[in-house]
């Protein structure tokens, strides 16, 4: 079974650290799984302002460093 997920690239510029975190449900949405791609783009179009605040309170600052960038990405996964 193929499904689409919300995942969002973060950029730590001064140590030059780069992670890929899953969104997982946040104060946007109780899931993040999507039936196709396009639900995915609609969904991040729509709420990218709330997912955006969510992830600057948890991931701006980590371990000392400070989140200089971020990319959100639709990607695909099968079960």
């Amino acid at each position: 079974m193929m499904y689409w997920i919300l995942t969002v690239m973060l950029s730590y510029g001064a140590v030059d650290v780069i992670e890929m975190k899953i969104l997982s449900a946040d104060s946007a949405t109780p899931s993040v799984n999507f039936a196709t791609e396009s639900d995915c783009q609609d969904f991040l179009y729509k709420n990218k302002v709330v997912i955006t605040e969510d992830l600057l309170i948890k991931f701006k600052n980590v371990n000392g460093m400070e989140l200089t960038g971020f990319d959100y990405f639709c990607e695909v996964r099968y079960d």
